[in-house]
């Protein structure tokens, strides 16, 4: 026991020392690391800390891979903003490394051709934009009540011949209470030094703080989550969601996420659907966001168990 409460306490204080060292509000590079991943999560207002159950607690808590107790996949494709393609492919494999279970992801955001224009608004032709995060995630059950996770993540940012790189780490901890049903969660997200940047100046990551809790109500296929963010680069926010299962088949999800200062403006409401097929570990998920003026996401994920 004294050992796990020492593990605890050496990840929460990892946890607070890298927000408080964050640096300065606005500064953040790296941005498309803050898009969520999974539509399952995105569904319900990306408030999905503490839920973490199958393999979309990559990107939301590492933790969480360690219930997971067979091989999953799973494949998103992102309609984002302005022609912009954001994919995302991972894997986890439940075979036991070193006592735990690893995984790993890849995320890759294509703006597609940007017009360029010279000073004074002359045009200039096009350039070419590519932004690229590998993941390798490992997570270990410390008791049956708790699980730590970490992410390492190299990360490389492509535009006009320029390129900037650098590395990411994500450590959560998933913790049961003698609640049943309940689950918590802590996170940080994007914890490292600047990126080397594209010419001369370096940018911070996008860190963020997570705390989350999920309650799974008896005998009812309902699911309730909240996660409360602190990031370095905005105002604290929350996250809201809910999921409800019919027949273990298919899936209804709604979320709400509070406002912040950034400069894309989304609507505060999400929604999205799932489907299960029964007999093969094969699942679809849906999310959709409206951006306002900027028009309407979709996110689509493949996922399968084997």
């Amino acid at each position: 026991m004294k050992k796990f409460l020492s593990l605890v306490i050496a990840v929460m204080v990892l946890l607070v020392s890298s927000y408080v060292l964050a640096g300065s509000p606005g500064s953040k590079g790296a941005v498309f690391l803050k898009l969520g991943q999974g539509a399952r999560a995105n569904a319900m207002g990306e408030s999905f800390c503490a839920v973490a159950d199958d393999i979309n607690a990559l990107y939301w808590n590492p933790a969480g891979i360690a219930q997971i107790k067979e091989r999953q996949a799973t494949f998103m494709y992102s309609d984002w903003l302005e022609e912009i393609n954001y994919n995302y492919l991972a894997y986890v494999n439940p075979a036991q490394i070193m006592g735990g279970i690893m995984g790993g992801a890849i995320t890759l955001l294509d703006s597609g051709s940007i017009d360029k224009y010279k000073e004074g608004g002359i045009a200039d032709g096009t350039l070419d934009g590519k932004d690229i995060a590998v993941a390798v995630s490992y997570a270990k059950e410390m008791m049956p009540n708790c699980s730590l996770g970490a992410t390492l993540k190299y990360i490389q940012m492509k535009i006009d011949g320029n390129k900037s790189t650098g590395f990411g780490l994500d450590v959560g901890c998933l913790y049961k209470p003698q609640i049943e049903n309940l689950t918590l969660g802590v996170v940080v997200q994007n914890f490292g030094p600047k990126l080397k940047a594209f010419v001369s100046e370096k940018d911070a990551l996008p860190l963020n703080f997570k705390v989350g809790g999920a309650y799974k109500f008896p005998n009812n296929p309902l699911t309730l989550s909240l996660d409360i963010n602190f990031p370095s680069d905005n105002d604290t926010n929350f996250n809201f969601g809910g999921e409800y299962w019919i027949k273990e088949i298919v899936a209804i999800r709604a979320g709400y996420k509070s406002l912040t200062k950034d400069e894309l403006k989304s609507s505060d409401l999400t929604f999205g659907a799932g489907f299960r097929m029964p007999g093969t570990g094969i699942g679809l998920d849906y999310a959709y966001c409206d951006y306002d003026d900027l028009g309407d996401t979709h996110r689509v994920s493949l996922m399968t168990k084997f």
